[in-house]
């Protein structure tokens, strides 16, 4: 018989996250906590531990201890994200301070007190999608709700939060089939085309890099994309042409031979079709300098 008690349990922060067009890419490098993190609009990747996931409207993710998270909006795509911190280990005889330790100089990192614990099925990254009206989903609204607003926040209501929703994600994500499972072919695939932008990219060579057929790649890419081989490498490369036009002086026609588009007329064709603004309407309104 699986537990499902976890009595030490607690909730260190709870929020939602509207990002800008500003803050495009996000990173935080060492999150101690177990987090449990979705969508609520906007579209874009979320990579976990160095590998890429699709991150769509009601895409739940649940992320082990000490997990690095970068978040990256799709070009003209807004994120709206809520996420849930838990510590599944929390000393009951200790002040519960509801803070989170997003990187190893924060002074919460390795606190005395705060630790991570078996949760049985729960291990490495899990994820699915979830209906608005489902328990899991209602139960994590309210407890983002509660931690915004509640002014005093007790330490007992805390902790059952958290059991209820271990409890709740034990039952959501139990599965294997929740559970994700990288594999190298991939993770060579998209180091191949984060280092040959500047050149084109066939698919031929993509099941080439793969070992696999093209269906093959194209069928990998679907499953952790979310998209298609050739799509997600023309996001690749207007999310580089969005770095280059934002953090220097590059003539635009230069940008975009440097994303592997040698005809300036097309380039600009294309990221106006993708963000909806010219290369130097959107380098006026995000240049940092």
């Amino acid at each position: 018989m699986v537990e499902t008690n976890f009595p030490n349990a607690a909730i260190c922060h709870a929020n939602y996250a509207r990002f800008t067009a500003d803050n495009r890419r996000v990173v935080n490098p060492c999150v101690q906590s177990r987090m449990c993190l979705w969508c609520k609009g906007g579209s874009g990747q979320v990579i976990i531990n160095g590998t890429p996931f699709r991150l769509e409207y009601n895409d739940y993710f649940f992320l082990p201890w000490n997990h690095c998270v970068e978040y990256r909006q799709d070009p003209g795509s807004q994120f709206f994200l809520a996420g849930i911190h838990i510590i599944p280990d929390y000393d009951p005889t200790l002040e519960l301070i509801c803070e989170v330790a997003h990187n190893t100089a924060n002074r919460l990192f390795d606190a005395p007190g705060r630790r991570d614990c078996r949760l049985h099925s729960l291990d490495g990254v899990m994820h699915r999608h979830v209906e608005s009206d489902s328990a899991l989903y209602l139960l994590s609204e309210t407890i983002v709700q509660w931690f915004r607003t509640s002014l005093t926040r007790q330490d007992l209501q805390n902790r059952l939060y958290a059991q209820l929703l271990l409890m709740e994600l034990v039952q959501s994500f139990g599965s294997t089939s929740a559970r994700f499972q990288p594999t190298l072919a991939f993770h060579k695939v998209l180091a191949y085309v984060e280092t040959h932008l500047t050149c084109p990219i066939t698919l031929d060579e993509l099941a080439g890099q793969s070992g696999r057929s093209k269906s093959g790649i194209t069928a990998l890419f679907r499953a952790h994309c979310g998209m298609s081989p050739i799509q997600w490498i023309h996001q690749c490369r207007m999310n580089r042409a969005c770095e280059l036009l934002s953090t220097t002086t590059r003539p635009v026609g230069e940008i975009g031979v440097a994303v592997g588009i040698d005809d300036p007329f097309y380039f600009s064709k294309l990221f106006k079709k993708r963000l909806g603004r010219s290369p130097l309407d959107y380098r006026r309104q995000h240049q940092h300098f």
